[in-house]
């Protein structure tokens, strides 16, 4: 016999990457196996739900946001909407929020084609009672030397 060297044996090891997935463990069988399926896709139908259920609350503030910009010149803010052919999309910035300027610029294209939906400006009593804001009265003024001054 002759006395040959025996390899020794490799022993390297294996170091995962961080952020690599686990590997899946062989113990348990396929119903394990089902079963964690089964909850990571309950908890994606959740996350997918909160999603939505988020992005419809976004969407409604985004539109108030518009409504309440809009409000300031018309009427009725929902007559921004009445054409049709404007969203909420397109009065949003890069960044998701509601650009101004957008609003602004939209107001502007229906009050072109729809004047009478512009807001009107109500005077208050005062200016009212005055023929306008400029003309104040004398404040010592009162019936009595009113009479006298037209007896005059």
């Amino acid at each position: 016999m002759t006395d040959a060297p025996t390899p020794e044996p490799i022993t390297e090891t294996v170091t995962e990457p961080a952020g690599a997935p686990e590997a899946v463990p062989e113990t348990g069988g396929p119903d394990k196996l089902r079963s964690e399926a089964a909850r990571y896709r309950r908890a994606l139908r959740e996350a997918e739900t909160d999603r939505e259920r988020l992005t419809g609350q976004v969407e409604a503030l985004q539109r108030a946001e518009v409504a309440r910009l809009a409000g300031e010149r018309l009427a009725d803010p929902a007559d921004l909407w009445r054409a049709g052919t404007l969203t909420v999309a397109d009065m949003l910035t890069d960044n998701g929020t509601v650009d101004a300027a957008k609003v602004s610029t939209a107001v502007e294209a229906v009050l072109a084609e729809h004047p009478h939906w512009q807001r009107q400006v109500i005077p208050t009593a005062r200016e009212v009672g005055l023929g306008g804001a400029g003309n104040d009265p004398d404040p010592v003024a009162d019936f009595a030397s009113f009479i006298r001054r037209s007896a005059q």
